[in-house]
Parts: C-alpha cells; sequence; structure tokens
C-alpha cells in the first residue's frame, strides 16, 4: 500500500468507528419523568369546614404542617358539641386517573389520630378504604399500591389530636401517578 492510499483509509475507519460509537453507544439516561400530583387539578369539599378554614386548602399545593386556616381544612366542631365524627374531606379527580400513592398531610401539634384513606373507583358510587391508620403521629402519611383507575379521594377522619379529639385537619392530599 502506498502512502497515497493509507490516508483515505485511515479517515474511513475514523469515520465508520464513530458512526459504530454512535449507533451501538446508549445515549445518556433521560431523567425519569416527575411524578404527577393530580389532586392539584381535582376540586374538594368536606362534610363541614370550622370557620376561617377552607377544604381546597388540601390541594393547593402546600404540604406545610402549619396549624391555621391559611394552611388547612379543619372540620367544623362548633356546630354539634360534643363534635361528631367521623368527619371527611374529599378530593374529586374530575377524570379517571391512574394513581400509585396517596399522601396525607396532617398539622404540627395537631396530627390527625385515626382515619382511613379511601379511593373511588369509576362506576361506583362509594369510597373504598385503602388503608386505616388508628393512634397516628406523624405529620405525613404515605399509602401506597398497584396503579388504580380512581376518581376520587377521601381522608375519612375519626379522631383529632388527644387534646382536640374533636377536630380533625387535614393541611394536604396528594395524589400520584408513581
Amino acid at each position: 500500500m502506498t502512502l497515497s492510499t493509507r490516508r483515505p483509509l485511515r479517515l474511513l475507519s475514523a469515520l465508520l468507528a464513530s458512526v459504530a460509537l454512535a449507533v451501538v453507544a446508549p445515549a445518556a439516561d433521560a431523567a425519569p419523568a416527575a411524578p404527577v400530583n393530580y389532586a392539584l387539578t381535582g376540586v374538594a369539599d368536606a362534610s363541614s369546614t370550622f370557620p376561617g378554614y377552607s377544604a381546597a386548602k388540601v390541594n393547593d399545593g402546600d404540604a406545610s404542617t402549619t396549624l391555621g386556616g391559611n394552611y388547612s381544612w379543619c372540620n367544623n366542631a362548633l356546630v354539634d358539641y360534643p363534635p361528631i365524627n367521623p368527619q371527611w374531606v374529599h378530593i374529586d379527580l374530575k377524570q379517571v386517573r391512574k394513581a400509585s400513592r396517596i399522601v396525607v398531610v396532617t398539622t404540627e401539634g395537631y396530627v390527625l389520630r385515626d382515619f382511613d384513606v379511601q379511593v373511588q373507583i369509576p362506576g361506583r358510587g362509594w369510597f373504598e378504604t385503602v388503608q386505616t391508620f388508628n393512634y397516628n403521629t406523624a405529620t405525613s402519611v404515605t399509602v401506597t399500591g398497584p396503579p388504580t383507575d380512581i376518581i376520587g379521594v377521601r381522608v375519612l377522619a375519626k379522631v383529632g389530636p388527644s387534646h382536640q379529639p374533636g377536630h380533625t385537619r387535614v393541611n394536604e392530599i396528594q395524589v400520584f401517578d408513581v
């Protein structure tokens, strides 16, 4: 082989090697999609609401555990005394969503003690309990399961904190696709 034929062969070899690397080398891993919180686009309502509080606070995107009407829903324990429980707060997702994780956030110092996390399955007129919490002491609890089609989520609040058992507070409900 002469000098003049070696140079094009080297260029051709280098070109083929770079093409082979481009075809064989895996693309850089794309970041996984962030989980979608379907609760943010839903509409919240409740069995009763304490003056100054709002059911709409449970899906406003603020997972703060701060006490007060700017941060949470609280049942209206003044309507009936002693308060009648259970009370509930619900998010209508407005369309069928495939959810596998639900997070419930309550109030620091006023943690929701006993409650059920319930889901509404399309075509059924009732809520199904997916997890019951008794003697809860955490401000945030997570329920996970296989991806399931749902149209609503409800927290059925049975007992508030030991120093205010009739007052039940929920700061945020999150409903995720993964």
